[in-house]
């Protein structure tokens, strides 16, 4: 266990003594501020309307609001990046540096090494995080002389564990990558792509699901109406045809459609479990709490979206299990 903490902090100082990590850091941080500024410009906005007495129907704004640009948009991009650019030469650069061997030559278990390393990233994001986490809430506090109930801080909470939960995903993944390729870049390039991939799953689901079920055509066509004169008609008089739709054949049309669109639905639903960026957008969007029930101008207090939550987290969490597993296996089997 001491062989593991002693790797751990060797790889934090590695980390922090990198001008390019800090610099990604940075940018995280800038990012971050930058997003919650845009939400505490609409917080305002809305609060102004909500003291305006000329205002109907205004509901008063949630503290949590000033975290839907953040969480919303950006966070499952950036911090998917961030925990890549932490873990993604994790084993490729001991192997390049030849330090791989000298640490395997000492008495150390081989996952003392990958677990001092998991460690230590997830340290060092957990903690750039909590940093981030409380920058942004003391600066919307500043802004807005305002302060988040116990309520919303419990929010807070449980958006920064979900967030270093899926953080440490890509850990696992950067982690992974190092292990099956020698080269950095090539781990890095893999790891991009899928995480391109894993943001864009919604949308290359909904693509597919229209290819593999084709939405049948309406069996009845409506033909433009024509003049047909007979030996019958008088002259002068003409008849008109436009053969009338059999109703069966459209109800039947109809219910095929309504099975098609439910297949496409389960189709994409299943697909988006895939994608750990699904499941934390959709963690983050019950957990602020700004969405008002269906018909309802009531906001889900914490006990409810904690519950509507849960699933999610447990999906990350599987998520995580599953890539960590993978890294284990790949490492602890590889000739080094």
């Amino acid at each position: 266990m001491g062989d593991m903490w002693d790797i751990a902090a060797k790889q934090m100082r590695d980390s922090f003594s990198k001008k390019r990590f800090m610099l990604v850091v940075g940018l995280f941080f800038v990012l971050t501020l930058g997003s919650v500024y845009l939400g505490i410009d609409a917080y305002q906005t809305d609060m102004d309307n909500y003291l305006d007495p000329g205002t109907i129907h205004a509901d008063e704004p949630s503290f949590m609001q000033i975290y839907e640009p953040l969480v919303g948009f950006s966070m499952a991009m950036v911090a998917g990046i961030l925990g890549l650019i932490i873990s993604y030469n994790s084993i490729s650069r001991e192997r390049r540096d030849g330090t791989i061997e000298i640490l395997l030559s000492y008495p150390i278990y081989r996952d003392e090494i990958i677990n001092g390393k998991i460690v230590a990233n997830i340290f060092i994001v957990a903690f750039s995080l909590l940093l981030a986490f409380l920058a942004t809430s003391g600066l919307a506090m500043y802004l807005l002389d305002a302060v988040p109930t116990m309520e919303e801080v419990s929010r807070i909470a449980f958006l920064w564990i979900g967030t270093t939960i899926y953080i440490t995903f890509f850990i696992g993944l950067g982690t992974l990558l190092s292990t099956v390729f020698r080269s950095q870049w090539r781990s890095l390039a893999t790891g991009s792509l899928l995480l391109l991939l894993f943001i864009g799953m919604p949308f290359i689901a909904g693509i597919a699901a229209n290819y593999i079920y084709e939405m049948p055509e309406p069996e009845y066509q409506p033909q433009p109406m024509h003049r047909e004169v007979t030996e019958e008609t008088e002259v002068g008089e003409v008849q008109l045809e436009n053969p009338e739709p059999d109703n069966n054949d459209q109800e039947d049309t109809e219910q095929r459609r309504e099975e098609i669109r439910a297949k496409r639905e389960r189709f994409v639903r299943t697909s988006e479990r895939l994608s750990p960026a699904t499941t934390y957008n959709q963690y983050t969007g019950n957990m602020l709490g700004t969405r008002f029930e269906s018909g309802e101008n009531v906001r889900p207090t914490f006990e409810e979206s904690l519950s509507a939550s849960i699933d999610a987290l447990i999906y990350l969490l599987s998520h995580v299990a599953m890539v960590f597993t993978a890294a284990y296996a790949v490492f602890l089997r590889q000739d080094l």
